[in-house]
């Protein structure tokens, strides 16, 4: 009995001096990581170009659109990379003469960007009431074209002689001094598989048109923000 007795003081005494339990306590913190992406971007020019919307020396296509007059487009070639050259042009006396180079240019961009333009202006307007217009490719859109990120491949003309403006740029076509928006961009594309963005060049002739050769330079600006 005592034996029992002792045994229940020790458990007791144990108990008693036992490690008290505490509740955890827990603290948190943040840290802000943070980065930005610049914009990159690349553009390609290619005159003359094909249905690979790369350049072609060989194949060159004019049209001409008399307007009920008598006058001709002759295209030169072979093509010379970075110049579409209309050649050696006709006029008639009374009617204005169109010269549309078919696949004058093809644009191809490549960028990360999601907020992004392609414009075109002329350093200098033609003089002596030559006009120049800006088709978009294939021949069925309309300026600007819708870059949304989605394949834009290369397209050719599918103009022909009697599908164009005579005598006139068609509205939203004129290619002057005043940039022209051809592109606005809403979606990324890969150097890989750029965005093509094609044109014809349409030149319009005025009736009796003055001799002489007229070099105008067409800048072009692609903005990737």
């Amino acid at each position: 009995m005592r034996k029992f007795a002792s045994v229940a003081a020790l458990m007791a005494f144990s108990i008693a001096f036992a490690t008290p339990t505490f509740a955890a306590v827990t603290k948190t913190g943040t840290v802000n990581i943070t980065w930005n992406t610049s914009a990159t971007a690349s553009l390609s020019v290619n005159t003359n170009y094909v249905s690979t919307g790369l350049f072609s020396a060989t194949t060159v296509n004019e049209l001409t659109t008399a307007n009920g007059g008598t006058g001709t487009c002759t295209a030169s070639s072979p093509a010379v990379a970075g110049t579409d050259n209309f050649g050696t042009i006709s006029p008639d006396f009374t009617n204005p003469t169109d010269c549309t180079y078919q696949n004058a240019v093809n644009l191809q961009v490549a960028t990360n960007s999601v907020n992004w333009n392609v414009t075109e202006a002329l350093g200098a307007n033609p003089a002596g009431g030559y006009l120049l217009c800006a088709l978009p490719n294939p021949g069925t859109s309309s300026w600007p074209l819708a870059a949304t990120g989605a394949a834009m491949a290369a397209t050719v003309s599918t103009r022909t002689s009697t599908s164009v403006s005579g005598g006139a740029c068609a509205a939203g076509d004129a290619l002057t001094t005043t940039a022209l928006t051809v592109a606005t961009g809403t979606g990324a594309y890969a150097s890989g598989s750029p965005a093509n963005l094609g044109e014809d060049f349409e030149l319009i002739v005025p009736a009796n048109g003055a001799t002489g050769s007229q070099t105008p330079v067409m800048n072009i600006t692609l903005t990737a923000n």
